[in-house]
């Protein structure tokens, strides 16, 4: 690979080239992370943290070493099909970027390309060995089309996988997702009537109400009979 100058997300293969020709349903790649960030914001959300990023990508799974599963299945990812980085066979259909709709989803989250493509961005700092002394680095996670499954000179696609990177580094197999923080609501029960006369105190007094006034009917009768014997 040779740097491209003037690379950007609008002419990702420079200044001759465009996303427009024919890479409107592509990933947008060559953003560095504050930019990745910046837009996520101007949508109302964010860039995800890694464990936020690795628990959509199980699907709530902890030990899954891909989102589907343990087990390697073809044309599920963009990845590199070949040796690396003498031969990219493009078994699985591609051998560079990818729309974002080329595979079936991922897991049974209904997520697109979690693994493969293009790495994306997370928010949390990286403090690789690799990181160099002064430098603030994020990770990203995920693997891209020059990314392995297998043992190579190359970056071994897996769940877990994660590289660091300069927040204003870019390439062309790294892109982002942005994620958003939902409150869950507190759930209203609906209020339920309570008519006065169901209630224990209601049906209490009524009790007591009659109790008295049976006990009132009875004083006025033997005072009428007491009457009645002294005429």
């Amino acid at each position: 690979w040779l740097p491209i100058a003037g690379a950007r997300w609008y002419q990702p293969y420079g200044p001759e080239s465009s996303w427009k020709d024919g890479l409107a349903n592509h990933p947008a790649v060559h953003i560095g992370a504050a930019d990745a960030d910046s837009y996520c914001k101007w949508k109302g959300k964010r860039l995800p943290t890694e464990f936020e990023w690795e628990y959509a990508a199980r699907a709530n799974n902890k030990s899954w070493i891909y989102p589907w599963g343990d087990h390697y299945r073809k044309m599920r990812m963009n990845t590199w099909q070949g040796l690396f980085p003498y031969e990219n066979t493009g078994f699985d259909g591609h051998k560079g970027l990818a729309p974002v709709d080329a595979y079936p989803q991922q897991n049974h989250r209904d997520m697109y390309d979690m693994l493969g493509n293009t790495w994306e961005w997370t928010s949390t700092e990286y403090y690789g060995s690799d990181r160099p002394p002064g430098k603030v680095w994020l990770i990203l996670k995920g693997g891209s089309f020059v990314d392995s499954i297998d043992e190579g000179i190359n970056t071994i696609v897996r769940t877990s996988t994660k590289i660091g990177r300069e927040i204003d580094f870019t390439a062309e197999n790294i892109g982002f997702r942005c994620a958003r923080t939902i409150i869950p609501k507190p759930e209203v029960k609906p209020q339920r009537v309570i008519r006065l006369e169901d209630t224990w105190e209601y049906k209490q007094s009524q009790k007591e109400k009659k109790a008295r006034l049976e006990k009132l009917q009875k004083t006025q009768k033997v005072n009428v009979k007491q009457y009645r014997f002294e005429l």
